[in-house]
Parts: C-alpha cells; sequence; structure tokens
C-alpha cells in the first residue's frame, strides 16, 4: 500500500514502496530557482497538547549530532541518520529554505529515503570529501544513500568553481530485497509559501510564488 502524506492545504504526493534488489539507484533534484511533499512521522494529536508535552518534542526531532552535512561552496544540506534531508536553502546559503523539518517537522518539510521501517543507520563521509554516506543494515540487506553536491573547477580559489543548483542521491542496495520509503516534501520560503506539485516528463515539479524545484529519477508516485 502507499503513504499518504497530507499537510492540509498543500498538495502533496503519495509514493509506492519501491522495491529496489543489488541495483544502482541515482534520484537528482534539480532547483531551477530558489526552491515544496509529505511527512511519515505525522501523528493524530499534537504531542504539545498530549501528556508529557517536553519529552514527545524532543523525541520527535534529531539531535544535532545526528546530521550529516554536504555542500557545494554556496549552501549546504543536513541529512540525519534517518536517512531524511530536513535543512536546506537554495542556491545560496542565504537564499529561502526549501526543506526546514528540523525546525517544524509537520509544515517544514523534507526529502527522506530509508528503507521501510527502518529508524536511524549510521554515517561517514568519503575520504577527503564532504560526499556523505548514510548507511542502514537489516538482516540479509544493505542499503546505503550517498549525498552530494555536483561541484567542479578550482575549490580552493574564490570564484573559480563551478556548481549547479543540484542535490545527487543515490541509493545502492545489496543482498536481499529492500523495500524503500520515499518523501520529497520542498515547503518554499520557510513553508510560507503555498506549494503545487504536477507530475512532468521524467519526474515531478514543485512550485510556490517565484520558485521551482524538479525531482527527476522518480516516475512513481500521486498527489
Amino acid at each position: 500500500d502507499p503513504w499518504i502524506f497530507d499537510f492540509g492545504d498543500n498538495q502533496l504526493i503519495r509514493v509506492p514502496v519501491v522495491r529496489l534488489t543489488a541495483i544502482l539507484w541515482e534520484v537528482q533534484f534539480l532547483l531551477l530557482r530558489p526552491a515544496h511533499l509529505g511527512d511519515p512521522y505525522r501523528r493524530s494529536s499534537s504531542p504539545l497538547t498530549s501528556g508529557g508535552a517536553m519529552t514527545d518534542l524532543l523525541h520527535l526531532y534529531q539531535p544535532i549530532a545526528d546530521y550529516g552535512a554536504t555542500g557545494n561552496l554556496r549552501t549546504v544540506a543536513l541529512i540525519g541518520r534517518d536517512g531524511s534531508l530536513d535543512w536546506a536553502c537554495f542556491p545560496n546559503m542565504d537564499s529561502p529554505s526549501v526543506f526546514c523539518a528540523l525546525l517544524d517537522r509537520q509544515r517544514g518539510g523534507r526529502f527522506r529515503i530509508s528503507p521501510s521501517g527502518a529508524h536511524k543507520g549510521t554515517q561517514h563521509y568519503l575520504t577527503d570529501t564532504n560526499v556523505l554516506v548514510t548507511e542502514f543494515s537489516s538482516g540479509p540487506n544493505h542499503l546505503a544513500v550517498t549525498d552530494l553536491m555536483p561541484l567542479s573547477g578550482n575549490i580552493l580559489a574564490r570564484g573559480e568553481s563551478h556548481a549547479l543548483p543540484e542535490l545527487h542521491r543515490i541509493i545502492e542496495c545489496e543482498g536481499a530485497e529492500a523495500a524503500v520509503d520515499l518523501e520529497w516534501s520542498p515547503r518554499f520560503d520557510y513553508a510560507r509559501e503555498r506549494t503545487r506539485i504536477e507530475k512532468v516528463r521524467g519526474g515531478w515539479l514543485a512550485t510556490g510564488g517565484s520558485a521551482r524545484m524538479v525531482l527527476a529519477g522518480m516516475e512513481q508516485g500521486s498527489i
């Protein structure tokens, strides 16, 4: 069955389980302008109105130590050990956010890729790079999500590097089949803009105000 993500008035995507086995799959989203889709952690009641409010609230947010970072000398994205990209501003560090679940898990938006039912994995960087790898191991299968922002040119000199506003998320699965959950829920301008999402050739297009974002390489799913 598909997972349905609901944020009230915003349009959301409904993504079916994706089954992978010993394949390399790349999911790429391109931000044509500064860039918003779901929430698998949704609960029926607000943690602020239930007993032990502060304990519940802290449980919903990951410690900052559980996040790794990848960037391109212009901006940075924070990805948690659960495979969720919870913070990113595009195309520059001082641009409005497009994912900010780090601050508001219900309305902020995220881009999460993780094995179905998994909690937290482990993270490391490829040697001498900021290419971040989040790994999940469960029984007979092993899943790795590699995150990077392409960068070329001389990275040691000011103004001599080149970077498109892109984030590449590469999924590798080894061993037995693994059911993978994917949620893409951009929220433009700190979730203040109304987001519209539509299916386009090769993927999905999200718009909000003057901002646009494209998710490429993932044609399955529904709004």
